[in-house]
């Protein structure tokens, strides 16, 4: 993780966000590595950190992590897992008012399902590998949506 940090040190002021060093799929073991990661490393680090969120990772784990920290949530995890969470934690960060990425998003329906869950951000390799679907990609990201949770989630 050295040289993540000093990667993070060098260039992280210019990063839209930073995302926490993770284990995929392996939530409570996830956590513990970012939460090892931020304590040592919480000075000087960029404006916006982000906690992947894993498989397992429960609401109260990460509301609390967010808030301690004041960090935003990358949702990573396997495909399936984070597919069937990703409006979930949607209406985590809205409420926690904290910052909202996506990762691995390279179809139309995942683009879809990401201003459904108010996603702040995505990313995903399908436009770079495939020029042939920018266009669509593009398109299909700057569709809204009225189910986002920030028109139907109140905030406690």
């Amino acid at each position: 993780m050295e040289g993540f940090t000093a990667l993070v040190e060098a260039h992280g002021a210019a990063a839209d966000f930073v995302v926490m060093p993770d284990v995929v799929g392996e939530g409570q073991r996830s956590l513990i590595v970012s939460e090892q990661w931020i304590r040592k490393n919480s000075n000087g680090m960029p404006k916006r950190l982000l906690l992947a969120v894993q498989d397992g990772m429960t609401v109260d784990e990460v509301s609390a992590f967010v808030r301690h920290w004041r960090v935003g949530i990358f949702l990573g995890g396997t495909t399936e897992w984070k597919l069937k969470t990703l409006y979930y934690w949607g209406c985590v960060a809205h409420a926690l008012n904290c910052y909202y990425h996506v990762g691995r998003v390279n179809t139309i329906e995942r683009i879809r399902l990401c201003a459904e869950a108010g996603a702040d951000s995505f990313d995903g390799t399908s436009a770079t590998m495939y020029s042939v679907n920018v266009r669509k990609l593009d398109s299909a990201r700057k569709q809204s949506n009225l189910l986002s949770p920030r028109n139907v989630c109140a905030v406690p």
